[in-house]
């Protein structure tokens, strides 16, 4: 094991001994409790340089644990933690053998104390933040940090930072003491420098056979160069020799791009690169066995001509990676080696793509119908690869002109491929089992095709659109989930102008929020976060989790991110909100953002000018349909609310425009016809074919419909808005029962989409289906909230918002507030309101 061997290492070095000798000066002034670690990466890394880095920590703070606990003084239980986000389940599980546990954040912050040794090893200046808002350690090691970096961080936190640095023990290593000869402004106290010093000793002792490995030429980033590997020709079974040349990319000879998944980075073999030992996981060597077979001899290949620890050059490559698939002669997907069947697979893959009679009439095998039949199993292996699902196949299939797919020695040409599993997808068979054998087909298959649409007639899409659709493809890191659709989108460089893969993710994200709001002068981005099912990443509720967007309400957040549905949806340069309409949502009337970035809070003019006071139950939708506990909060309202619209008839008109102004909703039906429909939707009639539907849907509403019937909006019940009507509901239940749903000899009805009944069934649908809440508020308001709102609530605008936002006031420091999420507010829409308090604005401090 890599950690036995690096420790061995590490206990015979002079390190250690220069460790140990510092502990014990440590210990004679301090009553030392614990040791917390930030930083040590993981033991799972594709990086050899990485995992014996991470070993040597390990090592490190075994010692230090050790020296505590033998210093004579203590007979306490000594604990050791751990924290890092790229920890995963086999870390955590060896950590624990050796004595140390793993936490996630914040448990690391919080378990530091006066008599903690802190170890920030390779992190960024986010955890210098979060360390000095704990109380001040005994000891702090860390060797991680730019200087000018700290230097600002201090003065930025000012008599903290100095209280903080004058209260560390330090201890000076002379390696860093030279270091710092130039940066007087630092005192030495500030840092305690301690482990790099004497890894040399680890790194000179690793294999012997290091001094022979690939050693890269700097790419010219002027010249805007790349490097391209050439297979040297050899028998089937000699090892694999290549050559590694740099070339300005549009100046450069032929070559093709190869697209396939590195494997597992533990599992690797030798192939030799300008003469020099080059570790290749597996999968590559047997694409580069295959390649050389078929005379494929110039390539471009990630893992090769991309300095893979070099982290600048990795965020330079990745910009320029779009136009390397795209100036190739060809992109050769590799899905590895031919096993289950996959020989088959291609076969039948081919048949059904080659010369079908007309579109309608394809030669589809019976075996494809058959269940269990072995073409058929082959072909739902096939997209069981892991190929299918790694996020860097989007751009690199969808930018690529010629495209050939490979499986051992099976091949097929990409369009035939795409042919022949639109047939399959697109067949009618009685066989249930069929739809769901391929769903990973349709899952991972036409995602790519929808991508490469897009790309191969020019309509890319905005990065926030690509994020949503591409949301089931993995990365080994999770920055590269965002990175890898940079190139593809209309607007990555909005967000990430060069990629930094010496930031992490969490860092990386936050970038993205500031330079979006740099770039746009547009608000509307700080509602996100209240889409995302949690807080994986410790964000402020301005701040989106960009990977987790549309989670809970996928369609509503890609109307809300894209535009879909009608052409004039898009109000600002970012998009619109799910509870506003499309022509009126323009609520602070096109101002432009006023804001300012202080550390991880966001400072913005507006004003504060109203209160949720009143709210109805929300449907969770992702519960199963059970009617006694669909509710995870019953309706609030008290027993009657002023009314701001004037008149009866003006606050009449309010849950109706409130409940039914959706995007796309009302198709353009005059409100009459709608209203009248509307307001039946709580006569007996209703209710009766309400509770004969076998629709889904409508037995949600009828449920949502009873929780919320002595729900207030003035002086009457919901129930009696919905009741006030006298003319006699036609069964548009049962009209749409017909349309919507196959009957028993299979027909399926075509249904009006334009009809007043479907439309006012799907706008109360999108009520209760998505778990808007209906709101009164203090001043006699009505509107609809993100379910996630409380009754306390305050509802503001902002410059530069094109909604009213959700806030709630911090419970522990004033004036501040978080983001719960947007809203409507029926008179707030169109800007009327924003134009009578606009000379008012104060500022207010999100967190």
């Amino acid at each position: 094991m890599e950690y036995s061997y690096y420790r061995r290492h590490w206990d015979t070095s002079q390190a250690k001994v220069e460790l140990q000798e510092h502990m014990a000066l440590i210990i004679k002034h301090n009553d030392l409790s614990n040791v917390v670690s930030f930083g040590t990466g993981s033991l799972q890394d594709d990086h050899i340089d990485a995992r014996r880095r991470t070993c040597l920590q390990i090592a490190a703070m075994v010692t230090m644990k050790d020296c505590i606990i033998d210093d004579g003084k203590s007979v306490k239980h000594v604990t050791c933690f751990a924290q890092d986000p790229v920890y995963t389940d086999l870390d955590k599980d060896f950590l624990r053998s050796v004595g140390i546990e793993a936490v996630n954040d914040p448990e690391g912050f919080l378990s530091i104390n006066s008599n903690s040794v802190v170890c920030d090893w390779n992190t960024y200046e986010y955890i210098i933040h979060k360390i000095s808002e704990r109380p001040w350690p005994a000891v702090f090691i860390s060797f991680s940090h730019q200087f000018e970096e700290l230097s600002v961080a201090r003065e930025a936190n000012g008599t903290a930072w100095n209280a903080f640095y004058n209260d560390l023990s330090a201890i000076e290593a002379q390696q860093i003491q030279d270091m710092l000869t130039d940066r007087e402004q630092l005192p030495l106290s500030a840092l305690i420098p301690l482990m790099y010093p004497g890894y040399q000793a680890g790194r000179d002792a690793m294999d012997a056979s290091s001094k022979d490995r690939l050693v890269y030429q700097p790419l010219d980033q002027d010249l805007r160069e790349i490097r391209i590997l050439t297979i040297l020709p050899g028998a089937r079974n000699a090892p694999i020799e290549c050559t590694l040349e740099n070339a300005p990319l549009f100046d450069v000879d032929e070559y093709e791009a190869l697209s396939y998944t590195w494997g597992d980075p533990k599992s690797t073999t030798e192939i030799f690169v300008n003469g020099r030992s080059f570790q290749a996981t597996l999968n590559l060597a047997a694409a580069l066995v295959q390649l050389r077979a078929r005379h494929r001899f110039r390539l471009w290949i990630d893992a090769v001509c991309i300095d893979q620890n070099n982290r600048q050059e990795k965020g330079l490559q990745v910009l320029r990676m779009e136009s390397i698939y795209r100036k190739a002669n060809g992109t050769i997907v590799w899905l590895g080696n031919q096993e289950d069947d996959s020989d088959l697979a291609f076969e039948a893959l081919k048949a059904i793509s080659e010369d079908p009679l007309d579109e309608h009439n394809i030669p589809i095998p019976e075996s494809i119908f058959t269940a269990g039949s072995p073409t058929r199993a082959s072909i739902k292996q096939l997209f069981r690869r892991p190929y299918w699902r790694r996020v860097w196949i989007i751009q690199e299939v969808s930018v690529s002109e010629n495209i050939i797919v490979c499986c051992g020695k099976a091949s097929i040409k990409w369009d035939r491929l795409e042919f022949a599993l639109k047939a399959i997808i697109s067949v009618n068979s009685e066989d249930g089992n069929l739809a769901r054998d391929f769903k990973l087909v349709e899952d991972y298959f036409l995602t790519l095709y929808r991508f490469r649409l897009t790309m191969t007639q020019d309509r890319p899409l905005d990065l926030l659109s690509a994020l949503n659709r591409s949301g089931s493809a993995l990365a080994t890191c999770q920055r590269d989930r965002v990175f890898a659709l940079l190139g593809i989108t209309l607007d990555g460089n909005s967000y990430i102008s060069d990629p930094n893969y010496k930031q992490d993710d969490r860092s990386v994200f936050i970038d993205m929020a500031k330079a979006r709001l740099v770039h746009t002068r547009v608000l509307d981005m700080i509602c996100l976060k209240a889409y995302s099912p949690s807080n994986t990443w410790d964000l402020s509720s301005w701040i989106p989790d960009w990977l987790n967007l549309g989670q809970v309400f996928p369609k509503r957040m890609t109307d809300y991110l894209s535009g879909c549905g009608t052409e004039n949806f898009v109000i600002n340069a970012f998009g619109k909100s799910p509870y506003a309409h499309p022509a009126t949502s323009n609520a602070s009337a096109g101002s432009i953002a006023s804001f300012r970035m202080q550390g991880s809070k966001l400072k913005v003019r507006g004003i504060i000018l109203d209160t949720i006071d009143g709210l109805s139950s929300a449907l969770d939708p992702n519960s199963e349909y059970k009617p006694d506990s669909m509710y995870s909060n019953m309706s609030q309202s008290t027993s009657s609310s002023p009314n701001a619209y004037g008149t009866k008839g003006a606050l009449f008109n309010s849950p109706f425009r409130t409940m039914s102004e959706f995007p796309n909703s009302m198709h353009g039906l005059p409100h009459d016809r709608y209203k009248s429909t509307f307001s039946n939707l709580m006569t007996p009639s209703t209710i009766k074919l309400l509770e004969q539907s076998k629709n889904f849907n409508f037995k949600h509403l009828l449920v949502w419909l009873d929780r919320n019937k002595d729900f207030l909006v003035g002086d009457q019940t919901m129930e009696e808005y919905l009741t006030g009507s006298t003319r006699p509901v036609k069964s548009f239940i049962a009209r749409a029962h017909k349309r919507w749903f196959k009957l028993s000899h299979n027909k399926t009805y075509a249904f009006d989409l334009y009809s007043p009944e479907v439309c006012t069934a799907a706008a109360v649908r999108v009520v209760v289906q998505f778990g808007i809440r209906i709101i009164t508020t203090e001043f006699g308001l009505v509107g609809r909230a993100h379910p996630a709102a409380r009754k306390g609530d305050r509802l503001a605008l902002f410059a530069g918002c094109s909604f009213p936002v959700i806030l709630r006031p911090s419970e522990s420091v004033e004036k501040q507030f978080q983001v719960v999420g947007d809203a409507y507010v029926e008179g707030w829409m169109n800007g009327d309101m924003w134009n009578q308090v606009s000379t008012e604005l104060d500022d207010i401090i999100l967190v």
